[in-house]
């Protein structure tokens, strides 16, 4: 028997063998699909996950709509050639995700993989060590479920992005150590595209830039921070990431003979190093997301309207990419 591949991080994708599923016959479906792979390794009451779903019904016009997108879900894992019995369980009043059968979930493994290297200190990271976190990193392909909104997924969706942030926090100065300038730069690039706001990853940025050689790069990249701090957060930059900006600044002078010499700038085991004030940055971005989120949730609920159910219970030919 094959493998069955479930990815949830980014957009839905179902793979077995040379099949992958990318697009569901309803949302609904792709929406149980991901609740029950989230809770693979319980058995989940029906009436939980019909109130999750369809919060906006009564409970038994709930219970009729997940008895049809369990049909539908359980054509879709047959319809790759895997068979559905194998990996879905429904019993009487519950339904549960067989993660012993063969299956492989991203976010399963993505999890298994950071609690495993939890805390762990930059310097101790070994050579394999460093190599599977780089390759759980590469599973996360976006945030847990994009364009789900759902209550229920909002929780682990966050505490996942903050795993995946730490992870490259830790692959970075793991990198910096090491002097692999290039490819720290490479994970502060990408950390900051998930939240440009770190301060910390901006500053260890400028450093990997000018011990690469880039020196008008690592300038360039102070004026990208202060200006994103002015921007949303109304602040200028710390004293530390300041310093590091001077040292970088004068870091060249003129030499003899029109010669220019450069001056090294602090050790970087020490600019690496987390400041006392990097919890609090942590902990200031993540209210900001927090109370955007509140705020959003808050509009939606305002705004809602009964959710309009898909006609008629047949997928669509192209449903499958396979």
């Amino acid at each position: 028997m094959g493998t069955l591949i479930i990815r949830l991080l980014g957009s839905v994708e179902v793979e077995f063998g040379d099949c992958v599923v990318r697009t569901f016959p309803t949302q609904k479906c792709r929406t149980l699909l991901s609740y029950l792979a989230m809770r693979h390794d319980r058995r989940c009451p029906r009436g939980e996950i019909a109130g999750e779903l369809w919060p906006e019904v009564d409970e038994q016009r709930a219970r009729n709509r997940l008895s049809t997108e369990l049909w539908r879900l359980r054509a879709v894992i047959n319809a790759t050639g895997a068979a559905d019995e194998h990996y879905i369980s429904v019993g009487r009043g519950d339904i549960a995700f067989d993660s012993s059968a063969s299956c492989w979930i991203d976010v399963a493994a993505f999890e298994a993989e950071l609690s495993r290297m939890a805390g762990c200190d930059p310097a101790a990271l070994g050579a394999a060590d460093h190599n599977a976190l780089r390759t759980a990193v590469g599973w996360y392909r976006g945030d847990l479920l994009e364009g789900l909104y759902d209550d229920w997924c909002q929780v682990p969706r966050e505490a996942l992005r903050a795993q995946f942030i730490a992870a490259l926090e830790l692959l970075m100065r793991h990198d910096m150590l090491l002097g692999h300038w290039s490819g720290a730069a490479e994970l502060g690039r990408r950390l900051l595209t998930f939240d440009p706001l770190l301060e910390q990853v901006h500053r260890d940025l400028m450093l990997a830039y000018h011990r690469a050689g880039d020196r008008a790069q690592a300038l360039r990249q102070f004026a990208i921070c202060r200006e994103l701090l002015r921007a949303q957060l109304d602040v200028e930059p710390m004293l530390e990431t300041t310093e590091v900006y001077r040292q970088v600044l004068e870091s060249e002078v003129s030499g003899v003979a029109g010669t220019t010499v450069r001056r090294p700038i602090d050790d970087v085991a020490q600019l690496a190093r987390p400041s006392p004030r990097r919890t609090i940055d942590l902990a200031l971005s993540r209210l900001d997301t927090v109370q955007a989120l509140l705020h959003r949730l808050r509009d939606e609920i305002t705004a809602a309207k009964p959710e309009k159910q898909p006609a008629g219970g047949r997928r669509s030919k192209d449903s499958l990419d396979c």
